[in-house]
């Protein structure tokens, strides 16, 4: 939700390349954070 108020402030709109972007995003969290996970679970 936060990303969406700073291209609202900036005055960008939500077309292709920011939503790809903004899930590009999104996974490269999740991945890190999984990835993180497992590795505290190893010992």
């Amino acid at each position: 939700m936060g990303t969406f108020s700073v291209l609202y402030a900036f005055g960008y709109s939500i077309n292709t390349l920011t939503m790809f972007a903004m899930v590009l995003a999104i996974g490269l969290l999740v991945d890190d954070a999984i990835v993180v996970w497992k590795t505290s679970n190893v010992s």
